[in-house]
């Protein structure tokens, strides 16, 4: 489930990758259920086999790191994206302040799309085939 939900946070961002000013909200809307069913996909995934390496009597323990470090990784990873946005948005050299956002924004996505495909790469090497047990 991890990789088909890396595969499909991947596809449901680089889609948001390509806003512009006239983009309607039910393509954005759509998109975001299409990223929000691939994390979902993933987190759960992930979480479950983390916790399957730990003893029984460590599982609140790996349970509140995971929440912490999910809670932490999520804003750095928000800052250090924001921060691509504006960054972009003021190097374009685009007089219209609503269209610099835009392409701020879509450089974000980009950015974040190339992150998610990576987590995909990477899922494949650790994902581990289940034995036959006879």
């Amino acid at each position: 489930m991890a990789l088909i939900g890396f595969a499909i946070l991947t596809i449901g961002t680089l889609g948001l990758a390509r806003l512009t000013l006239d983009t309607t909200r039910r393509y954005i809307i759509i998109l975001y259920f299409i990223r929000m069913l691939g994390i979902s996909m993933i987190m759960m995934t992930l979480t479950t086999s983390g916790l399957n390496t730990l003893d029984r009597g460590l599982y609140a323990h790996g349970n509140a790191a995971n929440n912490t470090l999910r809670q932490v990784a999520g804003s750095i990873g928000t800052s250090i994206i924001i921060t691509i946005m504006s960054k972009a948005s003021q190097a374009s050299n685009i007089s219209d302040p609503m269209k610099a956002t835009v392409f701020g924004m879509n450089v974000s996505f980009i950015a974040t799309g190339a992150l998610t495909f990576m987590g995909l790469i990477i899922a494949f090497f650790v994902i581990k085939k289940k034995e036959n047990i006879v």
